[in-house]
């Protein structure tokens, strides 16, 4: 319940002073990141459909925030 509470005040804290596209994009990660632990840790199987996924997840999160990549500085 404790983790739950804090993780809605950090994501209320990004929307409000973060940038929402960046935000969008790392949120867009969690399942690829939450995919490599399973299958680092034993519980999943590393198939050419998890690696397709992992790629479609990575270049929507990519689309959704182009600034990551395309920074000016």
């Amino acid at each position: 319940m404790l983790s739950r509470c804090a993780a809605f005040f950090i994501w209320d804290y990004g929307l409000k002073r973060g940038n929402i596209q960046v935000l969008g994009a790392s949120a867009c990660l969690a399942p690829l990141l939450s995919a490599i632990i399973l299958i680092a840790f034993g519980y999943g199987t590393f198939t050419w459909p998890v690696v397709a996924a992992c790629v479609l997840i990575t270049a929507g999160a990519l689309l959704a925030a182009p600034e990551l990549i395309l920074r000016r500085r």
